[in-house]
């Protein structure tokens, strides 16, 4: 059985490097058969799935990288019946990764990954919205999407100028979080979750869930499930002192029955509001816009974990 390994070399600040030199050894030792692709600013890791799954063959693709990585490689591949995705987790967040119960020890873990066994059949989500540019654009998700304060943190997490002083991707998401705060304003947001639908005229975020960790560990939809066709909606409709004082409820999955914390599961979500927010899709701010609708994908991922 044969396995393409892409490794995101710039993942956790390059510690995806070292993470490999492991893994290679091991695999030398077991005598896997495989195939390593680099992925760069000219062969990016959605580029190199989509040219990996493009054949109808079987493929075994393995990502060593983290939520991002994934977020490529699941708008890369274009023949998803045909392809068992694995993920060695070198990110920061590593939230998609928490949801799967994996050996602790990475040999363990590797052994694993490399039966070739498919274990389990994820959902995919579906983005779609207009930017204030009038682009249509469509992204698919593993993890989830978000209108609103944590797209906001997204989009300055990537424009940030602390990344290269600070060069730890959890200390500049921190920092980011708090100049986010400092101008967060409410706006109103009108929700439909599968045909049920609200208003909200203090919202600061409103989120979809696939899985029940993003941000790395914080659990705001901590029952959202990735294969039950269904989202977790969580929409946050209270005052930013309020918002921020149970921030760290999320981590223990303790926000669900907050007044002012809003819950809804469905198989379909349309996002409203009333100014332009900030969107992303697995934590990939996409732009602003006013309006987001999202779906279940029509095919499922194939996972080797």
């Amino acid at each position: 059985m044969k396995f393409s390994i892409i490794l995101n070399p710039a993942g956790k600040g390059g510690r995806a490097v070292k993470k490999w030199r492991l893994i290679e050894k091991m695999l030398k030792e077991k005598g896997v058969d495989y195939k390593l692709y680099r992925s760069s600013c000219r062969d990016g890791i959605y580029r190199l799935c989509h040219k990996l799954t493009n054949t109808g063959e079987d493929v075994n693709l393995i990502i060593i990288g983290g939520d991002g990585s994934m977020n490529q490689a699941v708008n890369g591949i274009c023949d998803f019946e045909h392809t068992r995705l694995g993920l060695i987790p070198a990110g920061t967040g590593n939230d998609y990764i928490r949801s799967f119960d994996i050996p602790k020890k990475l040999e363990d873990y590797v052994d694993m990954l490399f039966e070739g066994k498919e274990r389990h059949t994820a959902d995919v989500g579906e983005v779609k919205f207009c930017n204030v540019d009038g682009e249509d654009i469509v992204r698919r998700f593993n993890i989830s999407c978000e209108l609103g304060f944590g797209a906001e943190v997204c989009y300055r997490v990537d424009h940030s100028a602390l990344k290269p002083v600070l060069k730890n991707g959890s200390l500049v998401f921190l920092c980011e979080v708090l100049r986010s705060v400092k101008g967060l304003k409410p706006f109103t947001i009108n929700v439909d979750a599968g045909g049920r639908k609200a208003e909200y005229k203090k919202a600061l975020s409103s989120m979809v869930m696939n899985t029940p960790f993003e941000g790395g560990g914080m659990k705001f939809c901590p029952d959202a499930r990735f294969d039950d066709g269904e989202f977790d909606i969580a929409t946050g409709n209270l005052s930013k002192l309020r918002f921020m004082s149970i921030v760290p409820l999320s981590y223990i999955g303790k926000t669900t029955k907050i007044k002012g914390i809003h819950m809804e599961r469905a198989p379909y979500a349309i996002l409203e509001s009333d100014i332009p927010q900030y969107a992303h899709a697995d934590g990939e701010c996409v732009g602003q816009t006013t309006r987001i609708e999202v779906k279940q994908y029509e095919h499922k991922l194939h996972l080797l974990m």
